[in-house]
């Protein structure tokens, strides 16, 4: 699973600059635990985490969160409208 659309984080930089491998199944993983917690408000939540985390200049974790909420959103989806490939 990839992100199709161009990514900036919370800083404005590309993400894709700075992925690593193995990274799309560490995001995966870590928006299945926020859906296990916040289940139909996890991309939500992820978003305001993000904002919070900004707010306060913790421009990494408001990068992580931003990373990990199209996971979210992807996930979420109902199955016919999921993106192939």
């Amino acid at each position: 699973m990839g992100i199709a659309r161009k990514e900036l984080g919370a800083a404005g930089e590309d993400m894709a600059a700075s992925w690593t491998p193995g990274e799309d199944a560490r995001l995966l993983r870590a928006a299945r635990l926020v859906i296990d917690v916040y289940g139909g408000d996890a991309a939500s939540y992820a978003v305001t985490r993000a904002a919070l985390l900004r707010n306060m200049g913790d421009v990494m974790g408001a990068t992580a969160w931003l990373r990990v909420a199209p996971f979210i959103e992807e996930l979420q989806r109902p199955p016919r409208a999921r993106r192939s490939g």
